[in-house]
């Protein structure tokens, strides 16, 4: 039996791992934000976000380049999936609302 997680219950498991960091920064949440990511390339996006981030913008999956888009005015940004975790992680960019 498979089952299928929603956007919005990964990105509620995205904003949890990044709030435990917020309380403990010893916690190797690294590996945990990039098991979410990896989730998340498995929904079908069809120009639907994965989530959006605060203060403004969203993130897509671009099935096809196998890439992350972010989007933000006036900007859109391509990343890997490392890439993505690292800027959530180590640089506290592009959190979920």
């Amino acid at each position: 039996m498979v089952l299928s997680v929603s956007r919005e219950t990964l990105s509620e498991q995205l904003k949890q791992s990044i709030s435990e960091c917020r309380q403990d920064a010893d916690l190797p949440f690294w590996g945990e934000v990039f098991s979410v990511i990896q989730q998340m390339k498995k929904i079908p996006s069809d120009q639907v976000p994965l989530y959006e981030i605060h203060p403004i913008g969203a993130v897509f999956y671009d099935a096809d380049k196998r890439r992350f888009i972010v989007k933000i005015p006036d900007m859109d940004i391509i990343m890997k999936d490392a890439e993505l975790a690292d800027a959530i992680v180590k640089q506290g960019l592009f959190h979920p609302k």
